[in-house]
């Protein structure tokens, strides 16, 4: 389903649902699948400005907790991985602090199975931590 056809509730069907797009496509491990849901949802609900930052914020941490938890095998895998969490934490408004710093445990669990990418890409990622920890306001 392309992004521009998604509002709010056929976001939710796509999401919520046990028998939802997304649970299924994880179920059956369709990751390319499931990375398109996840991209197209958050494309959709950032152009949505009907939706409230209560309804996004409980979406986008939906489907970081989804998402961090797919098998990587291979660099594509992780790149496709963090391309969806950057997606859904670009804006830290719209992200619990208490997700952010779940999702960052999560993605090192994720660069230590991936060693031959871990020098450079774990400096990336502790960047970013620190330039989220840097942003959020007490």
């Amino acid at each position: 389903m392309p992004a521009k056809n998604i509002n709010s509730e056929s976001a939710k069907r796509l999401l919520f649902a046990e028998d939802s797009l997304l649970n299924t496509a994880i179920k059956v491990d369709d990751r390319n699948k499931a990375m398109q849901i996840a991209n197209n949802v958050l494309q959709a609900i950032s152009q949505d400005p009907s939706l409230d930052l209560g309804e996004k914020t409980k979406i986008k941490e939906f489907i970081l907790e989804k998402i961090v938890r797919l098998r990587v095998d291979s660099l594509s895998d992780l790149l496709e991985t963090s391309s969806v969490i950057g997606s859904a934490t670009q804006d830290t408004d719209t992200v619990s602090f208490k997700s952010l710093v779940r999702t960052f445990n999560q993605f090192k669990r994720l660069n230590g199975a991936l060693a031959f990418v871990r020098t450079g890409f774990l400096s990336l990622i502790q960047g970013m931590s620190s330039e989220l920890w840097n942003c959020r306001t007490w």
